[in-house]
Parts: C-alpha cells; sequence; structure tokens
C-alpha cells in the first residue's frame, strides 16, 4: 500500500530565510492553515478521489513538534512505504454539476534551530564508516532515483575516487550539479535522466539527480519534502491548464536531499536555496538547520514522479478545479523575533513540489 496526495505546486518570486546567528538554539511557534476547494464546472457529477483528500500530517521530531489545532471535517491517519503519515479527509466525495466543496485545518507547530556540524575534512570517514542497514535501505534503485541508470552511473564514477572520504565525494557531485544545471521551472517533476540530458530542472529535480547519483555510488541518499515559513512569501498561480490554482501567504513548499556522510550523519544538502560557488558552504549553509523549515515527508521508495504525473492527467482531463490555500503567520510573542537574511534566488522561483499522498492495495 502507498500513501499519496494531491500536489502542491507552489509559485514564489524570492524567498527568503532566517540567519542562523551565533546566539545558540531559537525557538518559534507557527499556525499553519491548509484549505481545500473543490469546484465541478461540468454538469455530470464528479467523483474526487481518495488520494486527494489527503493531506500530510507532518512528522514530529527532537526539533519540531507538529499538532492538529482545527479542522473542518474528521479524518483518519494513514501511513505510506516510506513511513510518512497522512490524514484522510471525511469530505463527501460527490460534486454534482456547477458545485463546489473543500475543507481546511489548521496546524500549531513548534520548531526550533539545529547545530550544523563542523565539516571538517580531516574527520571525514570513508564508505565502511556508513551502517550497513543504511545502505540496503537508502541505496536501491526505484522509479524515482535511477541509480543503474548507465549513463548517471558511469558519470557518478567518474567524478569521484573511491579513496575518498563520503564527504569529499558528496561536494565532487555537488558541484557538478552546480555547475552543470541550470535552475528551471517545470510544473510536475523530472526523471533524473531528464534533468541530466537537458541540463535543467528546479529543487526537487536536481534533488533528485543528485541522489540517484549518490546512491549509485553505494551512498544513502533520499528525498525530503516540507514548507518554508516566512512574511514576506506571498503569491498565486495557476498550472495544469487551469485546473490547479494554488495561493500562498506566508508559506512556500520546498524539496532538498538528505545524504548520510560519516561520522556526522543525515545531512541536508540544499542545491537551489543558497547562493554560493562552493559545495562545502552549500552543506555548512543549509537553511534546513533553521527553525522555519519544515520538514513533511520522506521520499525514498515510493513512486513520487509517476503518480505526480497520472494525478495532473487525470485532473486535468476532467471538469475538476482545485484551489489550494497555504497561509501561515508565526504566533510568538513580539520579544521573540526572528531575524531573517533574504537571499535573492534571480527571477522568478518556481518550486514544484510533489507531495503524493494516497493509499492504494
Amino acid at each position: 500500500m502507498k500513501l499519496k496526495g494531491l500536489l502542491l505546486f507552489t509559485l514564489l518570486s524570492s524567498l527568503a530565510l532566517p540567519a542562523n546567528l551565533a546566539t545558540g538554539k531559537q525557538s518559534f511557534t507557527y499556525s499553519y492553515t491548509l484549505s481545500y476547494s473543490f469546484e465541478n464546472q461540468g454538469t455530470r457529477t464528479i467523483t474526487i478521489a481518495e488520494e486527494d483528500l489527503m493531506v500530510p500530517r507532518f512528522m514530529n521530531t527532537t526539533h519540531q513538534k507538529v499538532y492538529i489545532e482545527e479542522t473542518t471535517h474528521p479524518y483518519i491517519i494513514k501511513s505510506d512505504i516510506d513511513g510518512n503519515q497522512a490524514l484522510l479527509i471525511d469530505l463527501d466525495r460527490e460534486i454534482q454539476g456547477g458545485e463546489k466543496d473543500g475543507f481546511s485545518l489548521t496546524y500549531k507547530i513548534e520548531s526550533s534551530t539545529t547545530t550544523k556540524p563542523s565539516f571538517k575534512l580531516d574527520e571525514a570517514e570513508g564508505i565502511e564508516n556508513i551502517p550497513s542497514e543504511l545502505i540496503l535501505e537508502y541505496t536501491s534503485p526505484s522509479e524515482t532515483f535511477m541509480s543503474e541508470d548507465k549513463e548517471i552511473l558511469n558519470l557518478s564514477m567518474s567524478l569521484v575516487n573511491e579513496e575518498n572520504s563520503v564527504l569529499e565525494n558528496t561536494l565532487s557531485l555537488i558541484e557538478y550539479i552546480m555547475t552543470e544545471i541550470d535552475y528551471v521551472h517545470f510544473e510536475y517533476p523530472l526523471y533524473p535522466n531528464q534533468t541530466l540530458n537537458t541540463g535543467k530542472g528546479d529543487c526537487d529535480d536536481q534533488s533528485i539527480l543528485l541522489i540517484s547519483m549518490l546512491r549509485s555510488l553505494g551512498i544513502p541518499a533520499y528525498l525530503q519534502v516540507g514548507i518554508i515559513f516566512h512574511p514576506n512569501i506571498k503569491d498565486s498561480s495557476t498550472s495544469w491548464e487551469g485546473h490547479l490554482t494554488n495561493i500562498q501567504e506566508g508559506v512556500g513548499w520546498h524539496g532538498w536531499t538528505m545524504v548520510y556522510i560519516p561520522p556526522w550523519g543525515w545531512i541536508p544538502v540544499d542545491l537551489t536555496m543558497n547562493k554560493s560557488d562552493d559545495a562545502l558552504d552549500i552543506l555548512k549553509k543549509a537553511p534546513e538547520y533553521d527553525s522555519n523549515v519544515i520538514p513533511a515527508i520522506n521520499v525514498s521508495d515510493q513512486s513520487y514522479i509517476t503518480e505526480t504525473l497520472v494525478t495532473r492527467k487525470r485532473i486535468m482531463e476532467s471538469e475538476l478545479y482545485v484551489t489550494l490555500n497555504d497561509k501561515a503567520v508565526q504566533i510568538n510573542n513580539q520579544d521573540n523575533k526572528q531575524n531573517w537574511l533574504i537571499i535573492s534566488l534571480g527571477g522568478t522561483t518556481a518550486i514544484a513540489i510533489a507531495l503524493m499522498f494516497y493509499f492504494k492495495d
């Protein structure tokens, strides 16, 4: 069984990240409301797919706690093959011609900054120091991570030295993608060989390529998807030939790589949110250590790309029109404000995130 949900497509003109100052650990609380609206613009009754009524539960970790504060409809919790949880909303799935329906729910999210590793090259360890169970679980090829693709495998091997540490080899792959892949938005995720051959891709496309390259070398890696809070985010966009509208206020969706680098463990690699020409800087300045980046799901074995394309095709061929509205505010008192570092990404930044929550036998 698999857990999947409707694509959350986010178009942002800019993103801003909090500066992780040297003042120690900081904690913040946010209120995040997610609303769905379904409209049948045809004359015949439409049955909403169960997967379209799935929304992320989010994960609870040592540095973030997520609570369901309010919801317009009851729900049940389901899990997927990657261990993610989703809320299946109990909404009437039949929509008559010309009618609308929808739901909303509000999360309270408590989050704190986490400590960034030192990443000293003289402390870096080799692949033999990676636990065997992680290699077994996070290096296998999948529908999304094409680690057995000959072009990807041969390229990855040509870029690294087996005598080097995992950190050094990871940096070599990051440098290649930074140099050869341009940030270009697509309204659906690309397979890694498409990103490689076109030299173009957005946040999850570049991450999927990096993960495929890492896995081809036996280095554990997976995709992580989440939200970014910032008061300056405010945008509205339409995609899928007008069938999908996204409205964002104070929050946007994003994707990044998680790679296991001994002795430091699981490390976020954000290829598109940092302005840096240095691969080690990409690791050291990853925004995922800050309190306003909230992981929602992990993607390892599920069919992230294919299921996105299937959902997109189904919606576009119907008379169903969907509006997703994301709104978030920081609810800490005025004495506990974040310090924000504005990072311009140059031009229009479009983030396509396939949060594919579904349950199928």
